[in-house]
């Protein structure tokens, strides 16, 4: 009878145990909610993108999908380097103060140009590039079963994606939104006054007219009238340069001016802004 008793507690124990490594288990997963994407789910983990793909067996981190559950490892602690963009900071700055090239820094971040916001969070670790699709709203094999569970899901944000929404990156959203509008709006009647405008002639040709055709695109879409803080028109020059007259004749004499005392010429020019992102 001892024996009966002993062998129903060891059940017992073992059942009880079974239950909790269950219950430890459940509380390692996090199910994707739509707009998630796996650095998020990384980040409010306490984990990184990488342990989660090897956890989840992730061929691809960029896609995961609506009601998808995820393996979280809670032990592993993010390693990678982050850095929050402030006023007056640049992609060359930022990447010179953290041993990267202007290329490097935007290849991590997925970036395309040199525009980069207050507030902005930008990955430092060259090896480490963070995912920015968000979640599938639809699994391809589960799509008819979740249907429901997903409309639910679809019409609100989760909580850590509204507090890292903050008022500050809302503001400078807005502010880019104006800001190329009003270039829009600018670019006709601004290349109009420089056809018009006959003070100065630029005598750059060939290569070096290519050259500085290039850089008026990337530093003002080849607007006389955007304008940057202390730096101002088609070629983003400092006011004190420009001396206060602004028209579109005394940027392009000043700009040839500039060129060709700082780097000889406009292709030399061009190699400068391509190895530092300025010139």
């Amino acid at each position: 009878m001892k024996n009966i008793y002993k062998g129903l507690l060891m059940s017992s124990a073992m059942v009880g145990a079974a239950i909790s490594v269950s219950s430890k288990a459940n509380a390692d997963q996090v199910t994707v909610k739509s707009g998630d994407t796996l650095s998020q789910i990384a980040n409010k983990a306490g984990t990184t993108v990488e342990s989660l793909k090897i956890n989840n067996n992730l061929q691809d981190v960029n896609k995961i999908y609506t009601g998808q559950e995820i393996k979280v490892d809670n032990n592993a602690q993010s390693s990678v380097k982050t850095y929050t963009v402030k006023a007056g900071d640049s992609l060359w700055k930022i990447a010179q103060a953290n041993g990267l090239s202007v290329d490097e820094l935007k290849s991590v971040n997925h970036l395309t140009g040199n525009l980069i916001l207050v507030g902005q969070v930008l990955n430092l670790e060259k090896g480490q590039s963070q995912d920015n699709t968000q979640a599938q709203t639809q699994a391809p094999s589960d799509a008819q079963d979740n249907t429901q569970a997903q409309a639910s899901q679809t019409q609100a944000q989760t909580p850590y994606q509204q507090v890292q929404q903050t008022q500050t990156q809302i503001q400078n959203r807005q502010n880019l939104y104006n800001w190329q509008a009003k270039q829009s709006a600018n670019n006709v009647q601004s290349n109009v006054q420089a056809s018009a405008n006959s003070g100065y002639t630029s005598n750059v040709s060939g290569s070096d007219q290519a050259a500085k055709a290039w850089i008026a695109q990337r530093e003002s879409s080849n607007n006389y009238n955007a304008r940057n803080g202390q730096y101002i028109g088609k070629y983003q020059l400092s006011s004190s340069y420009l001396n206060g007259d602004y028209s579109p004749a005394n940027q392009e004499r000043v700009a040839d001016q500039y060129v060709t005392s700082r780097y000889g010429s406009w292709t030399g020019a061009q190699q400068f802004w391509q190895s530092h992102g300025w010139y």
